[in-house]
């Protein structure tokens, strides 16, 4: 079986109306299967469904999570809880592990993961693959982060860095 990449709401909507950001999604879905939870599709607005639906939904496959009654446990036992999508996204996670990695961008989220031992990348953490694999340039990916940036994405403005590797040394 290929490697899963499970999608959580702000992932997806990165990729698919915040940037364009698919030339990455054509080349991870030539070696992963991209999961999305109903619960994350649910949670993109109406309005911008379409935007969605669009340029990604060619790449992504609807999976109803059914994880192991342990990791729903403390999934729902959670305090304050986690969102809908990204609840399902750890549990989708969780069921299909060890294959899959949850994309989640949310900090309370990935220390969720982490905390759990499930595999977790970000938004950052796939274009900085996409870098190493020479799929995108450095120049290309420090071009999208700005663009995420001034798109409302909640990351650290990357303006003032000459070089994607720069902006994600300064972040650690």
């Amino acid at each position: 079986m290929r490697p899963a990449l499970i999608f959580d709401t702000s992932a997806t909507f990165n990729f698919g109306h915040r940037d364009d950001l698919t030339p990455l999604l054509r080349w991870l879905a030539e070696t992963h299967d991209l999961l999305i939870p109903p619960q994350v599709q649910d949670e993109l607005r109406p309005e911008v469904r379409y935007d969605y639906t669009a340029p990604c939904a060619q790449h992504f496959q609807m999976r109803t999570p059914r994880p192991p009654q342990q990791v729903a446990d403390v999934l729902l036992g959670l305090r304050p809880p986690l969102g809908g999508g990204e609840l399902a996204v750890l549990a989708l996670t969780a069921e299909l592990a060890p294959r899959a990695t949850a994309v989640v961008d949310e900090r309370r989220a990935r220390r969720c993961a982490i905390d759990l031992k499930l595999p977790v990348i970000g938004t950052l953490g796939l274009m900085k693959r996409a870098v190493d694999a020479r799929r995108l340039s450095d120049a290309e990916a420090l071009t999208c982060a700005i663009s995420l940036h001034t798109s409302k994405f909640s990351i650290p403005d990357p303006i003032r860095f000459s070089s994607f590797e720069a902006y994600l040394h300064a972040m650690q």
